[in-house]
């Protein structure tokens, strides 16, 4: 099976986000600088990467806004040279915010909706009964977004698990039913403890200290089990940010991105899991990032000329973005991919 392709997203469907993340800039900025401080010297060194587990001996080292960071000579993976501290971990609660319930309902339609109905189309091409009909598990649900599209869209056998209480409960509260739980014991077992169909992971394994035990998981699963997923790839997004200091880092920051995917480093994830492309999905918010890093250099333009910054960045948006993502150096791989061969032996 060739693997199919689709560029693209328009950037009106996180327009919202990225302007209240402009507005956020200062604040955002002040605090990567103290957690940079923070880190410097903390956290034990890899030895090992942190998506394909080869010995890191030979890796490329960079720093990045004061953190150190290794791209592993084996898959390609970006890292922080330090593992992040155990005994500070990120508290999810507070990345993401309460939201009223149109605001709720707004991100499901205008960001979660297209994800689902593009994994509805792919999957419909696979083997198995209709993609709303299998059983869905999303791993870190987080509020719930995606389990309110696919409640919406029809579907009954769906549950989602998340490590942050908090999340769970705003989870539950926005759907109106008990569709979301603590995971007991991290993703990894998790998923080798269910008998879903489909399990969808959006922005979740770059948070993983486990992944390679998680891609095990996944490798064990019955062949036909879909697995649908995103992650941040390393691409124009951040290497803009070392453009520029005075604009936030929303992609590497080596704390809540303490690893960040290439091309190479998807591939290999790929392989370990045993799982085989379906589609793909390349689109990214590069050029409002762009944007966003243009704003604030026009902050001490005339009212006037800043206008017309503003406005001419918004016209080329989308075609901008387009030669981005064929590019394949936008900042994010949607992917829907289906467990092929034999699963690997679950003892080992």
């Amino acid at each position: 099976m060739t693997p199919a392709t689709r560029y693209g997203k328009p950037a009106a469907d996180i327009l919202a986000e990225s302007r209240a993340l402009l507005r956020e800039n200062a604040e955002h900025l002040a605090r990567q600088r103290r957690l940079a401080d923070l880190l410097s010297g903390r956290g034990a060194p890899r030895e090992r990467c942190a998506c394909c587990n080869a010995r890191l001996d030979g890796a490329g080292p960079f720093q990045r806004r004061g953190i150190d960071y290794l791209l592993c000579p084996e898959c390609g993976h970006v890292q922080t040279r330090l593992a992040p501290p155990a005994d500070q971990p990120v508290d999810f609660g507070a990345v993401y915010p309460p939201l009223s319930g149109a605001e709720f309902a707004s991100r499901v339609e205008r960001i979660y909706r297209p994800k689902l109905d593009w994994a509805l189309e792919a999957l419909a091409a696979t083997d198995g009964p209709p993609p709303l009909e299998r059983r869905w598990l999303e791993l870190g649900c987080g509020y719930g977004f995606f389990l309110a599209a696919l409640r919406d869209a029809g579907a009954r056998r769906f549950m989602g698990l998340d490590a942050c209480r908090e999340l769970v409960e705003r989870a539950n509260t926005a759907l109106g039913e008990n569709r979301a739980a603590l995971v007991d014991g991290g993703l990894a077992r998790a998923v080798r403890d269910s008998e879903a169909e489909v399990y969808a992971a959006f922005f979740v394994l770059e948070h993983l200290a486990d992944l390679p035990d998680f891609l095990a998981a996944v490798a064990e699963k019955p062949e036909g089990v879909a697995f649908v997923f995103s992650v941040p790839v390393f691409g124009l997004a951040t290497v803009l940010e070392d453009c520029s200091d005075r604009h936030f880092a929303r992609n590497l920051d080596g704390w809540t991105h303490a690893q960040m995917f290439t091309e190479r480093s998807l591939g290999r994830c790929l392989e370990l899991a045993k799982c085989e492309q379906v589609e793909q999905w390349v689109f990214g918010q590069d050029v409002l990032d762009l944007g966003r890093m243009c704003a604030l250099a026009a902050e001490n333009y005339p009212p006037a000329l800043r206008r017309e910054v503003d406005g001419a960045l918004a016209r080329m948006a989308d075609a901008a973005q387009q030669a981005v993502d064929r590019a394949h150096f936008s900042d994010a791989r949607h992917i829907v991919a289906v467990r092929r061969g034999a699963p690997l032996d679950a003892g080992r």
